[in-house]
């Protein structure tokens, strides 16, 4: 779950609540921040461990800031690369 503040923290903890879900991982990543930097925050598309690929769930509301995310990941995936609000 990418997202900033209690955002991320309470998407993170309604998946987890769920008990249907694994291997939730909380990653701050601020937008604007990074603004200057070429592709995503580090989190790869992958599991190291099975090879298979990940579902990754950005949670921004603003069309600028979703605007801003598939810019900057490069390896976009409509299948597994989500938005959520």
């Amino acid at each position: 779950v990418y997202s900033v503040g209690m955002t991320l923290t309470a998407y993170a903890a309604d998946l987890r609540a769920t008990g249907k879900t694994l291997g939730v991982e909380e990653v701050e990543w601020n937008t604007k921040r990074y603004e200057n930097q070429n592709g995503a925050p580090p989190l790869p598309p992958t599991d190291p461990a099975t090879g298979e690929r990940v579902v990754r769930l950005f949670v921004y509301g603003s069309d600028k800031a979703r605007r801003r995310v598939t810019a900057k990941v490069k390896d976009w995936d409509e299948a597994s690369d989500w938005f959520a609000a």
